[in-house]
Parts: structure tokens; C-alpha cells; sequence
């Protein structure tokens, strides 16, 4: 996969294409609850439909209960399914977990409040991850204190470039 693009000279050239997760509701928020600084947030979910290898360029938050400044998180992925910890508990991924299928962090800060809601973006990522079964299994952490309202929770989405279908 890829566009091919031939220079003046002859030289072929490929130029990956982009792959677009969508948005995510983020699954297993309790609502009307409060959260503290680096607790679960919701909880395992699946990022599907990914390239076995890519590069996350870009990450987005769709803060739909305007938490403001209380709207940053983490997106931990991983290869294999891992032992999730309970939403609205301190985060604590096991060291086998860790050890054996961990592959990266997103962190997501950085927003515009429209006031309705609040949109967080974080570009230029360049962090590349390998699924090999062209899925990551994801748990996301607060990065602040939100408190979310029933029907407003919170949508992710990851964009990037794909290195290998």
C-alpha cells in the first residue's frame, strides 16, 4: 500500500498513507464521579483496524463535559490484553503487563475551550508503535481531576502514518 511518485530522474519514491481510528468513546466512565490525578480512566478498549507498524502523528480529545484544564490524559497501548485497572482507581498497570506487551503513551494536552466543550489536540507525536496483529488493546489515565456528566463522555482519536499494512 502506498502512492507511488516517480521524480524528474527516475528515483520511485513511496509515500505512506494515513490511517484515522474515528472517534473513541472512551468505554466505562462513571459519570457524576470524581476523579484524581492519575486514576483510570474507563476502562480496556481496543484500537482496531491499525497497520501492523505506524507512526501516531497526531491524538485528539473531545472533552464534551468542557472539564477545561481538567481535560488531559493518557492513552497507555499495548500488543497483548492486559489486566485493566478499575475506573476511577489509581492506575496500576502490573510489571508483567509492562514487561511483555507494553508499546507506548500518548499524552494529550493542550486544548481549546469553545464553550460547550473543550477540544484537545497534540500533533507532531512521531511515535511508532508495532501491532502485529493489526490491533492495540488501550487504557486511558486522568491527567486532572475531571468530573464527567452522564451523556458527556469523552471521545479519542488517533491519526497517523502507516509503515507497514
Amino acid at each position: 500500500m502506498g502512492v507511488t511518485i516517480k521524480s524528474i530522474l527516475g528515483v520511485v519514491k513511496t509515500v505512506s498513507p494515513w490511517f484515522d481510528t474515528g472517534w473513541i468513546l472512551i468505554p466505562g466512565i462513571g459519570t457524576a464521579s470524581a476523579y484524581a490525578d492519575l486514576d483510570a480512566f474507563g476502562t480496556l478498549f481496543e484500537l482496531t483496524h491499525l497497520p501492523k507498524r505506524g507512526i501516531f502523528i497526531s491524538a485528539r480529545l473531545l472533552d464534551l463535559d468542557d472539564e477545561g484544564t481538567n481535560a488531559k490524559l493518557e492513552v497507555h497501548c499495548f500488543r497483548e490484553r492486559f489486566t485493566p485497572t478499575a475506573d476511577n482507581s489509581a492506575l496500576a498497570i502490573t510489571d508483567a503487563d509492562v514487561r511483555y506487551g507494553y508499546e507506548c503513551s500518548i499524552s494529550i494536552d493542550n486544548g481549546y475551550d469553545n464553550n460547550t466543550s473543550f477540544f484537545v489536540v497534540k500533533d507532531d507525536l512521531r511515535i511508532q508503535f508495532f501491532a502485529p496483529r493489526r490491533r492495540l488493546y488501550a487504557q486511558c489515565q486522568t491527567r486532572g481531576a475531571p468530573n464527567i456528566a452522564a451523556g458527556s463522555e469523552p471521545l479519542v482519536r488517533l491519526q497517523g502514518i502507516v509503515l507497514e499494512p
